[in-house]
């Protein structure tokens, strides 16, 4: 298990995982400083093709306070991406119907949804899959098994952040 304190909030990188740092360019924007407080919970998005996990983790984000919702399939998370424009979404790579990196890259276009901060979460961790991840519009790959203390801190920080 990684050491909670290891998270870094300002490179986006875990210092026991193999984290990519943020991209500046994938940086979300941050809206006007008279743009209304967000409510200290988050909404979630997890997409993955793996019921048992992405259930689990949506029960785990709502313990933790936030609300989640839950799509199995890249073109589901794009559709539900528009619907929901959640501050959050946790997404596996590896999808049906719409590959994550094709479903960040359209989330990331659509109207509301370009602050959404877009954790891509899976098991492919070479440097070309996190330079891809942030190349399609993610703002963070971290790496399968998720690592809860460095998730919680990032919904304290998103749901803190200004939109």
């Amino acid at each position: 298990m990684t050491d909670p304190d290891s998270y870094d909030t300002d490179t986006g990188t875990d210092a026991d995982s193999a984290s990519a740092p943020r991209d500046a360019a994938a940086e979300p924007a941050r809206a006007h400083p008279q743009a209304a407080p967000r409510s200290p919970r988050c909404r979630v998005l997890i997409v993955d093709d793996n019921v048992d996990s992405a259930d689990s983790l949506t029960a785990v984000v709502r313990m933790f306070g936030h609300d989640a919702e839950t799509a199995y399939d890249g073109l589901a998370a794009v559709e539900k991406a528009i619907a929901l424009v959640p501050d959050l979404i946790l997404m596996d790579i590896t999808l049906p119907k719409l590959s994550g990196y094709e479903a960040a890259a359209r989330i990331r276009a659509s109207p509301g949804c370009e602050h959404t901060v877009l954790v891509a979460l899976t098991g492919w961790g070479r440097e070309e899959d996190k330079r891809e991840a942030l190349e399609a519009g993610f703002t963070f790959h971290f790496i399968k098994p998720v690592d809860f203390p460095a998730l919680k801190r990032l919904l304290a920080e998103t749901s803190a952040a200004p939109t």
